[in-house]
């Protein structure tokens, strides 16, 4: 009796789990039945499995054969490209120029907007 109690205290517990594992075998046997034969899904999709095995073989061939990076070299390619996307130099300059503030601003973006317009 002891043991009994004790299963139902834990199903009472895991409630949500027993129904989950509850629906996934019942899944399982409705797919085992109406399902199709692990051959047919096989012979159906060979070419497919194939060409992913080949396809991970190579990077795996590849993985080998290339040579490891050493981090000073990629550490430097990323502060490159760093650089080339934020438009800055690495001693601190703008590759555009001097910024432009106050004043010069407005004139600058008066400018810009009459050249649109003409543009358009």
């Amino acid at each position: 009796m002891a043991l009994a109690e004790k299963l139902r205290d834990a199903l009472r517990e895991f409630i949500f789990y027993s129904l989950i594992l509850a629906a996934a075998a019942a899944l399982a046997l409705i797919l085992l039945r109406f399902g199709p034969r692990l051959l047919a899904v096989f012979s159906f999709l060979w070419p497919l499995l194939l060409s992913t095995a080949v396809f991970l073989a190579a990077v795996l061939v590849f993985r080998v054969l290339s040579p490891p990076h050493s981090e000073n070299q990629s550490n430097q390619t990323g502060e490159d490209f760093l650089h080339f996307v934020t438009d800055h130099t690495p001693e601190g300059g703008s590759l555009a120029g001097p910024s432009v503030s106050g004043e010069d601003a407005e004139t600058a973006q008066a400018v810009g907007e009459q050249e649109t317009k003409k543009l358009l």
